[in-house]
This record gives C-alpha cells, structure tokens and sequence, in this order.
C-alpha cells in the first residue's frame, strides 16, 4: 500500500486511489502529489472498502480489473458508504458497452493513453467529460485487444506522466527517470514479444513450423 496522510489536508484534496499495478500505481500517486493532492494508494478492493471505513476521500479512482473484483462492482460497494461518490475508473480496454453503463451511473470512465495524465487531472476539477470510444477497435478479439492494450498503454502513460511533469517544470529524481525507462523498456519487450506471437500465428495458424 503506497500512502501518504496529511492532517492538514481538506476531503476535497484527499483522493483513495486503487491500482494492482505497482509501478503504474507510484506513478499516478507521484503524478497527484505533484499536483497537492493528498493520496493514498492500494492495490485491491478489500483494501479499498478498508480505507473507506476509516476515512474520508473527495475522489476514488479505480482500475477496472483488480484482483479481486471490478471497477463497477467495486463503484456499487462504495456507493453504499458515500451517497455521491466521485468515482473515476481507468482502463487500457475501451468497451462500449461498459463506457455507457458508467456514464449512466455517473462514473468517470477513462482510457489510459498518451493524455492520461492531463484527462486524470481535469477530470478531477470537473472540467472534462468522458473520452469518446473508437467503435472500429470494438472489432477486435477481445484477449488479443487487451494483451496489446496492456503494455503499449504502460509505455504510453509512463512516457505522458514524465512529459507531463517536466513540461509543468517539475524535476524528476534520476532513479525515478531509471525506472520509467527500466518499465518504458520491458513493456516494450512484451510488446515485441506478443507481435512476434502474433505474427506466427498469423501465418503458420496453429501448425507452427517445428525447428529442427
């Protein structure tokens, strides 16, 4: 659990955020302190639904799938504790039919892509809506659009959130620039690693040529 408690802060500047990831999930903590919120970072809903007993939060961001549950079903649990939540779930999958779910419901739904960090933080000043879904992508297998989304999203978000911060003038610690580059460049071998599987299946289907 990542967190960081300031007595002096307001609820409205204290966010609860939920993210398995834990590189991802230090990132968005460093990307909101840096904007002086007051966050504190856990990695499943249990964990969440324990921090909602014993303290107050002005906004609740959520991956969508956590270990052991949802975004929307983790929405449906908080909702009984806070009567009007601001709840704000973040995916590298774009599904129309869950996006149309949230809105009505009124949760902030966002994809993790190059803006992420500027769409987060408007987001939590109200000042945006819910970014509009690219039905064509719909299209695709559902696991092989998640395994690509997956780490090019990674990559894409790590690389916005270090732009992001230095164009805000804020200078990074160089272990913190090592390990977004450490991250840009795993995240990259699996990328690489997935086209490459893809690709033999592609053309060898599932009789792939056996080396001799």
């Amino acid at each position: 659990m990542t967190e960081n408690k300031n007595s002096g802060k307001t609820a409205l500047t204290k966010i609860l955020l939920i993210e398995d990831d834990p590189f991802m999930r230090d990132m968005i903590v460093l990307l909101l302190e840096t904007e002086n919120y007051e966050v504190t970072g856990v990695e499943s809903g249990a964990e969440a639904l324990k921090m909602l007993q014993q303290y107050n939060y002005g906004a609740i961001i959520s991956d969508m799938y956590l270990p052991d549950t949802n975004g929307m079903n983790l929405y449906e649990k908080v909702h009984s504790l806070y009567s009007d939540p601001t709840f704000l779930i973040l995916t590298s999958e774009m599904n129309e039919v869950i996006i149309k779910k949230a809105t009505e419901l009124g949760i902030t739904y966002m994809i993790k892509d190059e803006n992420f960090a500027e769409t987060l933080l408007a987001a939590l000043t109200k000042d945006n809506q819910a970014k509009p879904i690219d039905s064509s992508s719909a299209q695709l297998p559902a696991k092989l659009l998640h395994d690509l989304n997956q780490p090019l999203n990674s990559i894409k978000m790590t690389a916005g959130g270090i732009l992001f911060l230095l164009n805000q003038g804020k200078k990074l610690p160089d272990e913190e620039i090592m390990e977004c580059m450490k991250n840009i460049s795993c995240q990259a071998d699996l990328l690489a690693g997935i086209i490459k599987n893809l690709s033999s299946l592609i053309r060898y289907g599932n009789n792939p040529p056996i080396n001799k």
